[in-house]
This record gives C-alpha cells, sequence and structure tokens, in this order.
C-alpha cells in the first residue's frame, strides 16, 4: 500500500467513525435501505441476464450481447460491491475497522465495475453509431463474435484502470478524469453524428414519399437509439454527481463532514442506477419485456410443481 492509499483511507475511517458515531439512526436505516437496493439489484438483473441467455432470439444480437456486459455488472455490483460495501458499513459502527485494506478493497472492486459500466455505455452508444451510420453494412461490421471480442476487453481495460490504486487515490483520481472524459467526448459526439445521419434518412424518405420497409428499418433503429439514451442519460444523470464529489474528495487535504456525506449520498445514486437499468430495459424493449414475462411464469410454475 502507497502512502496516498494509506492517507485516504485512514481519513475515510476517521470521516466514517465520527460522522456514523452521531447519527446512529441514520446508519441502521442506511445498511437496511443498502441491503434493499443490493437484494433487489442483484434479483432484477439475474432476471434480465437469464432472460436474454435463454433466449437464442435475443441472445445472437450482438447489440444484447453488449447490454449482457452492463447486466453483468450490474449483478455484480448487487451480489459484491454492495455486501462489501455494507459490511464495511457495519464494521465501522461498530467501530471494528482498524485497517485500510478493506475500505481499498472494496473501492477497487467498486471502481472496475464502475469502470465496465461506462466502458460498456459508450461501447453501446457507439453501437448504435455503427447501426444508423452503416445501415447495410452493420451486419458485416459488427458480428457477434467481435460483440464478444469488445465485452472481454472492456472488462481488461477496467481491470487495468483499477490498477492506477498502487500508484495512489491522486493518481487514479487524475486517470479517471481522463478516461470520463475520453467516454463522455465519444458518447456526445455518436449522439450528435447519430442524430445528423437520422435527419437525413427522415428528409430523404419524406422527399420520395416512401412508406416501405426502408421508412419501417428506419423507425426500428429510431426506437432503438431512443432506448439506448435513456440508458446514458440516467447513467449521466447517476454518475455524474458522484464523479465530481470524488474529484473533490480526493483533492481536499482534510475532507469535511459535509464532503463525505455529499460523498456517501451521490455514492449510493451510483447504486440505483444498476436497479434501474433492468427496469428501464423491459420498459422499453418489448422483446425483453415478453421473454422476462415468459421466465417468470416458467420459475413460478416450477417452484409450484415442486
Amino acid at each position: 500500500m502507497t502512502g496516498g492509499e494509506g492517507n485516504i483511507s485512514q481519513e475515510l475511517i476517521r470521516l466514517s467513525i465520527s460522522h456514523e458515531s452521531e447519527k446512529t439512526g441514520d446508519v441502521i436505516t442506511g445498511t437496511i435501505l443498502h441491503i434493499f437496493v443490493s437484494i433487489l439489484t442483484a434479483l432484477e438483473n439475474l432476471l434480465v441476464l437469464i432472460t436474454i441467455l435463454g433466449s437464442s432470439r435475443l441472445r445472437v444480437s450482438p447489440s444484447n450481447i453488449l447490454l449482457c456486459g452492463l447486466v453483468l455488472s450490474d449483478l455484480c455490483t448487487g451480489l459484491i460491491s454492495e455486501p462489501c460495501f455494507i459490511a464495511l458499513q457495519i464494521l465501522v459502527y461498530q467501530n471494528k475497522l482498524t485497517s485500510c485494506v478493506f475500505p481499498i478493497v472494496h473501492v477497487i472492486i467498486s471502481s472496475f465495475l464502475k469502470g465496465v459500466s461506462l466502458f460498456t455505455v459508450t461501447a453501446i452508444s457507439i453501437d448504435r453509431y455503427f447501426a444508423i451510420y452503416f445501415h447495410l453494412r452493420y451486419p458485416e461490421i459488427v458480428t457477434e463474435k467481435r460483440a464478444q471480442i469488445a465485452l472481454v476487453c472492456l472488462w481488461f481495460l477496467s481491470g487495468m484502470a483499477s490498477i492506477a490504486w498502487s500508484s495512489g487515490y491522486v493518481v487514479f483520481s487524475q486517470v479517471t478524469l481522463i478516461v470520463t472524459t475520453v467516454c463522455l467526448v465519444a458518447v456526445f459526439y455518436t449522439w450528435t453524428k447519430v442524430y445528423q445521419v437520422m435527419r437525413r434518412h427522415q428528409a430523404q424518405i419524406h422527399a420520395h414519399r416512401n412508406t416501405g420497409p426502408r421508412q419501417m428499418d428506419m423507425c426500428r433503429l429510431k426506437t432503438s437509439f431512443i432506448n439506448t439514451m435513456y440508458i446514458l442519460m440516467i447513467f449521466l444523470v447517476c454518475y455524474l454527481p458522484y464523479l465530481l464529489i470524488s474529484f473533490v474528495f480526493a483533492y481536499e487535504l482534510h475532507p469535511t463532514d459535509a464532503t463525505f456525506s455529499l460523498y456517501m449520498f451521490f455514492y449510493f445514486f451510483t447504486l440505483v442506477n444498476s436497479l434501474l437499468n433492468p427496469l428501464l430495459y423491459c420498459w422499453r424493449d418489448h422483446s425483453i419485456r415478453s421473454a422476462a414475462k415468459q421466465t417468470l411464469k416458467k420459475l413460478f410454475c416450477k417452484s409450484q410443481s415442486q
């Protein structure tokens, strides 16, 4: 462990103890809330993952392969990251946290999963750009195998970025800032280009008064892109405040209780993102919603028969 890691972790422990000891009721309420969110997040994402992997029609789509990567990272958040955070809070509440190792392990796991989510959301945005920009050539360019390789690479890159912790929290924050900026620039670039292409295609369709397959195909791509925009917007709303307060927390020599409270509040919103995503998939995607209903019926019938 480097000096930077030790200092920031000790500061977290000190602030946690002093902050939590004053508000015992808030700690208990917060822990119960985190447990509820953790269980619900895990169950929702597990349902969506089983639904997609259990349907050959959904599984073969490169877009859904990338979506599976996002679902898996959200599932790991509910099954691994959140339970670690809950355990950390309980240790702090009982004044049994004497080492900075466990907080660092939790932060590395949490940062890794957040990185996977950021990379995957960016990849989904680029995928929708390819689908609309290349249009007929899209099936040749974006294949199932390439989507799988891209997903593995994204998880690997996130793991490499998390290793920046070995150089201290400030270096890690700088790496996070650079990576986040690059991803956000890529997202906004693809949004702008997709909007331009869609407007051009729409104008061409209206000019030729074409109401045939081309217009239907464009409507399908438009719906798919709008669904992706919902995912991106919820991600940004839940993550940007946390990223901003993380940088403030990293560069404050002596973080205040107010800063720590904001840090914990916005951290909770990143967990809410993993909770909302499965609901968004089922709300916006008819095929996933129908398949999820069938999966629930099968599970319910199976439990009833036993």
